[in-house]
């Protein structure tokens, strides 16, 4: 029983000693960290890294590897480390993990830290909590998991500096659960608690609020949010098309033309608006105006057709190839998907962020050889594998998008045939109602244009099709139905 005893006291005193001895191994390579002692420290890491029955020591390895990239510009090797560390234990971090959030936002990768965030210890307290708690919501709302994400969000403070931002998530999560007005509710608070110092983060807010109201079916307030998205946005052109939606629901069809008129210009030839030329041809078609809507046909089947078969042609490629084709068309190549497809890709942050941090990869991978010592090397398989994954991955959306036109596109080419023959019934109806009554009234544009409310330092003229591209989005269109009163519409 003695030796029993002996032997359990002395397994103690073993653990404790190799539990002292780890905590002084941390403390020896922070010190030589500190001190910049690069090699000496990179060595003790890599021995552990290397070494697969020290596997428990190997977040906390990661994390200070993350310290040694970051000391030798190479942050973004430093956030792989980092994240390296958080898929195996987020608490390995420490404090760390401000840092890392801070490096994924500056090198456009946040999505690399989302799934590890995705279930966060009780260790973690605000407001890093709360910064660790978007990005593991985001990762939740890519995966549709709406309800995990509003239980990762809850309780935040209103003074935090985040809860703006939240409420947006919270907003998000909610309309796609369907509760149109806790949706509201969240969003219409985050947008009171933006200090506004953001103004991309504001236009998305009034964006995704006017989504809501849509949802909710109230149009009115829908046209209003969208119409405050400001122009200089990257979500406008996005809010002036779900705006001239708004006006087609409550039957302003020529409120719906009249807003479509601001993306119908050269500047935005080479994007993708099947569905906004469509919705104008119909509110032309609901106006009784069947000449323009029928030449809108005839100019929808010409400009679309070709980008159709274009798509058919062309979507057997590899993700990758989908990547350089976009990338390469970016910068002055000519790709073999259409520019209509890709156009949005150019401004979208995303897409843009992934472009960042792919050239940032590429750039760490020069640097690791330059310091060409074993544990810099360690970066490079770190590097190159985020940047193909990232390259994979923004491809396949980009075909995703692709195949998505192509399928749209074959049901609008088909469906607007019909719409063509419907045009000619209404229109052989008016005529004949016309010769009839012997009235046909399609009303005075000149006289309507000259008989408009003069306002101080405004002057009005026909449009005669010159565009200025400070002034898109600043034209106002007056245009009324030529249907007569009787006229099923």
């Amino acid at each position: 029983m003695r030796r029993t005893w002996c032997a359990v006291l002395l397994g103690l005193t073993l653990v404790a000693t190799a539990a002292r001895a780890d905590e002084a191994t941390w403390r020896e390579v922070d010190l030589a960290i500190a001190a910049r002692d690069y090699h000496g420290a990179g060595a003790t890491l890599l021995a552990i890294l290397d070494d697969p029955e020290r596997s428990a020591e190997h977040p906390a390895a990661w994390a200070r590897m993350g310290d040694l990239f970051a000391e030798n510009d190479l942050p973004y090797a430093a956030l792989l480390a980092y994240a390296r560390a958080a898929q195996r234990d987020v608490e390995a971090l420490g404090p760390r993990l401000d840092q890392a959030i801070d490096l994924a936002a500056q090198v456009g990768d946040e999505a690399i830290l989302e799934p590890s965030l995705a279930d966060l210890p009780d260790s973690l307290v605000p407001p890093l909590r709360t910064r660790a708690a978007m990005l593991g919501a985001r990762h939740r709302i890519r995966t549709r998991d709406f309800e995990g994400a509003l239980g990762l969000l809850q309780g935040v403070s209103t003074s935090s500096p985040w809860y703006a931002r939240v409420q947006n998530l919270r907003g998000i999560a909610h309309s796609n659960l369907g509760n149109t007005g806790d949706a509201l509710a969240a969003l219409l608070t985050s947008e009171a608690a933006d200090p506004g110092e953001d103004p991309d983060f504001h236009a998305m807010v009034v964006l995704n609020t006017g989504r809501a109201y849509f949802a909710a079916d109230n149009f009115l307030k829908a046209i209003e949010y969208f119409g405050s998205v400001p122009r200089e946005s990257l979500s406008w052109q996005e809010a002036v098309f779900e705006r001239a939606w708004g006006h087609f629901r409550i039957e302003d069809h020529a409120g719906a033309y009249a807003a479509l008129t601001s993306l119908d210009n050269p500047f935005f030839s080479d994007w993708y608006w099947a569905e906004a030329d469509l919705l104008r041809i119909y509110a032309l078609f609901m106006m009784c105006k069947f000449g323009d809507a029928s030449r809108g046909i005839d100019a929808f089947i010409a400009k679309y057709t070709p980008i159709q078969e274009q798509l058919q042609a062309n979507l057997g490629m590899r993700p990758e190839e989908a990547w350089e084709e976009a990338v390469a068309w970016m910068t002055g190549g000519t790709p073999r998907l259409p520019p209509a497809v890709l156009a949005r890709f150019r401004w979208e942050e995303r897409f843009s962020d992934a472009r960042s941090a792919v050239a940032e990869a590429q750039r760490e991978v020069q640097v690791s050889g330059k310091l060409g010592t074993p544990w810099s090397a360690r970066a490079v398989p770190l590097l190159a594998e985020r940047r193909d994954s990232l390259s994979l991955e923004e491809g396949q959306r980009v075909l995703d998008r692709a195949a998505e036109a192509r399928t749209e596109l074959a049901e609008f080419l088909e469906g607007i045939q019909l719409v063509k023959l419907d045009i000619l019934q209404f229109e052989t109806d008016l005529y004949t109602r016309a010769a009839a009554t012997g009235q046909l009234e399609f009303g005075d544009r000149i006289g309507r244009l000259r008989a408009l409310r003069k306002r101080k330092g405004e002057r009005s003229w026909p449009f005669e099709g010159e565009y200025w591209a400070d002034e898109i989005g600043y034209y106002r269109v007056e245009a009324r139905s030529d249907c007569p009163e009787d006229q099923p519409r």
